[in-house]
Formats: structure tokens, C-alpha cells, sequence
């Protein structure tokens, strides 16, 4: 039974996922069709190159069929054949870098593979789900996985629109204001 329900656990995740991403998006204003997602990390786990039964794939598979635009990332995974994904078109992994991140409007982090640069991924795209919990640190413009959204998210939203995401970790018990968020970048 117990074998069962962790099954029935893991295949579910990917859904849960979406609807974090979806989450995520509408706080800044932003549906999920039409948003694109960068799936940071896509093979089945950390520092491999194996991405059979990556719960990367049934996770992009659903957001393609939400009308997401989608690109990943894995210093292991080079390309993913259109066959090995719901989405069924080819495509290859994008370098991490900041003229690359700006392109995104959410990275969703699968795989925490130890060589991605997570401090200019940080730096660099507006909205991160971290599934893996791979970035230390609070910061107003990251999810995660089993939490609610960061304390500081609707203040930050309504910003949002104006400028970029702040860069530097928010301390829990401080305010961020309008104002403060300039002076992070």
C-alpha cells in the first residue's frame, strides 16, 4: 500500500508544480499561457545525464499544454529529442547567462545540479521556483516547493511591474519598500 501511495505522491508533483508556477505568474500579474519558462536542470537527478523518468519532462509536457513557451538548461543534458517529451518538438539546452536570462519570465528549478551558477540566475530572472531548494538565502522573487509564497510577494508584486526583482536576500523582518528596492540592484 505504501508503494502505491508513494506512486500515486510522485506522479502527482507535476501538477502541483504548475499550479505553484501558475501561482507564482499571477502574483506578477502574468498568466502562464504565453510565459516562458526556463526548466533549470532536466535530467533525473543531480550531476547526471540520464533523463529517464525525469519528472522534468511530464512537468514540461503539462506546461506546454498550458500555453507556456519553453526553454531549459542542464550542463549534462545538451539536447531533448521532440520524442522524448509531450511537447515533441527538439530542443537544446540555453547557456546561463544574464543576456540569455533576460528572456525568461520564470525559471523553475528540477534538478539542482552543483555546476549551475544560481547567484546569476538570481540576479538575472524575475521569478524562480526552486523545487529543489537550491538557493540559499530569502529573496522576494523566489518560491518554493512546500512553502508559502515569500512573505514579502504581494508588496513586491505590486513593484513589479516598475522594475526588476531585488538581487540581494530580504531579511524576514525587514520591510521591503519601494524605495529599498532600488538601492538592492
Amino acid at each position: 500500500r505504501f508503494i502505491e501511495l508513494a506512486g500515486h505522491v510522485n506522479s502527482s508533483m507535476p501538477h502541483a508544480v504548475v499550479d505553484k508556477i501558475a501561482d507564482a505568474l499571477n502574483v506578477q500579474r502574468k498568466p502562464l499561457n504565453g510565459s516562458h519558462i526556463l526548466v533549470v536542470g532536466i535530467a533525473y537527478k543531480r550531476d547526471i545525464d540520464d533523463v529517464r523518468e525525469s519528472p522534468a519532462l511530464d512537468l514540461m509536457g503539462l506546461l506546454h499544454a498550458r500555453g507556456a513557451r519553453l526553454s531549459y538548461t542542464d550542463p549534462h543534458v545538451p539536447m531533448l529529442a521532440g520524442s522524448g517529451w509531450a511537447g515533441g518538438y527538439d530542443l537544446q539546452s540555453r547557456p546561463l547567462n544574464p543576456a540569455t536570462l533576460g528572456e525568461f519570465d520564470c525559471a523553475v528549478i528540477v534538478t539542482d545540479h552543483r555546476t549551475i551558477d544560481y547567484d546569476t540566475l538570481v540576479a538575472a530572472v524575475p521569478l524562480i521556483i526552486d523545487t529543489r531548494n537550491a538557493i540559499k538565502g530569502r529573496y522576494p522573487h523566489i518560491f518554493r516547493l512546500g512553502s508559502p509564497q515569500p512573505a514579502h510577494a504581494a508588496l513586491w508584486s505590486a513593484a513589479a511591474t516598475e522594475s526588476q526583482a531585488p538581487t540581494q536576500p530580504v531579511e524576514p523582518h525587514e520591510p521591503l519598500l519601494s524605495t529599498e528596492r532600488t538601492a538592492t540592484r
